[in-house]
């Protein structure tokens, strides 16, 4: 609000709940030049976001990231793989789920449980991770450490396979290409769009 009474020209972006916006706010966000906003989605499938705990649904996302774009404002959806339980059907319903979103951008990562939760206390119980980890990095912290996966179902190779198919699926496609490209409006941010592009194919999730 403040925002737009000081007639700010302005540039910004939010992190939010799909949950947590309405269509006023988003109508105020959009007058305050807010260009992009980040929903925390995580999953493609109620049987996952009940695993994680989420609180959401999928039709929630669906309708906020089309009133959102409808706005004009850009969308850019977290997602996860990896959760406990999930299967590689789970995955690519997730990944499916996120191209029908037709958002403009995703960041997908693995699930790396972190200390003090819930999921890393039940992998702890069920023997997911052998020892704790993170314990043993607080007593003795060393440059290197990475934190486990949940190797329920898929080892750290499959599930790193997994995160870069997921991203070519989203990323290359035609249609997503073309449409980025005719949005290039200079050749400085055509060289920045491809690099980006680039390091999709040679990403690392950690």
């Amino acid at each position: 609000d403040e925002i737009i009474r000081r007639r700010l020209d302005i540039g910004w972006d939010i992190r939010a709940r799909v949950d947590c916006v309405d269509a006023p706010m988003l109508e105020r966000l959009r007058r305050a030049h807010c260009e992009r906003i980040h929903y925390g989605v995580e999953a493609g499938t109620e049987k996952i976001l009940a695993v994680l705990n989420k609180g959401i649904t999928l039709d929630q996302v669906r309708e906020t990231f089309a009133a959102t774009k409808k706005l004009g404002i850009e969308t850019l959806g977290y997602f996860m793989i990896g959760a406990p339980s999930e299967t590689r059907d789970d995955i690519m319903r997730t990944i499916d789920f996120a191209l029908s979103l037709r958002a403009d951008f995703v960041h997908i990562t693995i699930l790396c449980p972190f200390p003090n939760t819930e999921i890393y206390a039940r992998g702890l119980s069920q023997g997911i991770f052998p020892r704790d980890y993170w314990r043993e990095f607080a007593r003795d912290p060393r440059p290197g450490f990475t934190p486990p996966f949940w190797n329920e179902n898929f080892s750290d190779e499959e599930l790193q396979e997994l995160l870069r198919y997921a991203y070519r699926k989203f990323y290359t496609r035609p249609s997503y290409i073309l449409n980025k490209l005719s949005e290039v409006r200079s050749w400085g941010e055509f060289r920045r769009k491809a690099r980006a592009g680039l390091k999709i194919f040679g990403m690392k999730s950690r």
